[in-house]
């Protein structure tokens, strides 16, 4: 197929530059041009966004919100008061009823300005591992956050993403990517409706506070509200990504637990409500990022289902993405990343140390309750 697309220009040449004229056509008309993975924190999205990037015509932004600077919507809930009280500067949209409040986003202009170079670095074809074409674009110049994303947005998400999009791609040149083939994918996360889903560190865990149970519940609706307007845009695909959940957690745990917390490794654990929700048939595909990057052949066929889904394919890639996926990029191996501590010792409790390191203190803990119960035996 892509052999076909490519039947104007001349193969074999391992440098050979092509102009707009020899752009190859697009690999399958009528296609989404929008990706976004729906995933919680810490389920390989960075992996897997990475490794999409890899594809000649994938723009990936990564996470287009941050918790203190922007996200899509938020609800003002009433049970949050203090330093909890809700805080909807940050939020493009209120959640409650429709209406926008920031037409901003900055975290788009530092997302794209890390696309610029992306030519230079992925803009090479490749066929059967064949070098076959060498953009001769050193640098794009990748419009981010503008007014036009937000004149007259209704509060519907499928549509901004659509016009990040168009944003994004306006400025690709042809001999970088066909326009119809340019694809931006980015993360959608609960986070990005203002929901925490941190999960449970130990037994013992105090349960959520009034005030974290109403802005889950409130937010279930926006997340919904989002879902349901990407299933419905043409234009859009997505895909659900999720983790061992006890591996997630830690993993989430290990990047911002406090000093002396502890994570209990024996705990039983579900994925949230929200990632229950945004499955198949609410997204057009699920993967397990566990499956890939169990191996090679794992990860090429997650890649080649994700590509799949806007009208890509993994050929032209010549196997830098599976190489992302696998670990075997020796500059940024993500290989680590199926092997977690609680893998190694399912029963462990590890506790986090000033250093940042975790140390499993279990026997510890265990050896000081046997001590206690010698000490102060059961009334008869």
């Amino acid at each position: 197929m892509l052999l076909a697309a490519l039947s104007s220009v001349t193969l074999g040449l391992p440098t050979n530059v092509v102009n707009a004229a020899q752009a190859p056509a697009p690999l399958r008309p009528d296609h989404a041009q929008v990706l976004v993975i729906i995933a919680d924190h810490a389920s390989g999205t960075t992996e897997f966004g990475g490794a999409l990037n890899t594809h000649p015509c994938v723009f990936n932004l990564a996470e287009p919100f941050a918790a203190k600077d922007t996200i899509w919507a938020m609800n003002d809930v009433a049970e949050c008061t203090g330093l909890a009280e809700t805080d909807q500067s940050t939020a493009i949209f209120n959640a409650d009823t429709g209406a926008m409040i920031k037409s901003s986003n900055p975290v788009l202009t530092t997302r794209a300005a890390l696309l610029t170079s992306h030519a230079a670095i992925h803009g090479t074809m490749f066929i059967n591992n064949e070098r076959v074409l060498k953009r001769g674009v050193a640098h794009i110049d990748v419009a981010g956050d503008s007014q036009v994303l937000y004149a007259g947005l209704p509060y519907d998400f499928g549509e901004y993403a659509v016009r990040i999009r168009d944003q994004i791609c306006k400025n690709v040149p042809a001999d970088v990517c066909a326009p119809a083939d340019c694809v931006v994918t980015f993360n959608m996360m609960p986070s990005f409706v203002n929901a925490p889903t941190y999960g449970q560190n130990m037994k013992d865990d105090a349960p959520d506070s009034l005030c974290v149970t109403k802005k889950n519940e409130l937010a279930m609706n926006a997340w919904k509200q989002a879902l349901e307007s990407m299933k419905s845009n043409p234009k859009i695909a997505t895909f659900s990504l999720t983790r061992n959940e006890r591996d997630r957690q830690f993993a989430v745990f290990q990047a911002n637990g406090p000093v002396g917390a502890q994570f209990d490794c024996s705990i039983a654990r579900e994925p949230s409500a929200f990632l229950e929700v945004a499955h198949y048939p609410s997204t057009d595909d699920q993967m397990v990022i566990d499956d890939c990057l169990a191996s090679a052949a794992g990860a090429d066929q997650c890649l080649a289902d994700a590509l799949d889904l806007v009208g890509l394919s993994t050929e032209s890639m010549g196997g830098k993405g599976t190489l992302k996926m696998t670990g075997a990029d020796l500059e940024k191996s993500v290989q680590a990343f199926s092997v977690t501590k609680c893998q190694s010792d399912p029963n462990a409790i590890y506790q986090k140390m000033e250093s940042g390191e975790m140390v499993n203190v279990a026997s510890s803990l265990a050896a000081g309750a046997a001590q206690q119960n010698f000490a102060f035996p059961a009334p008869p």
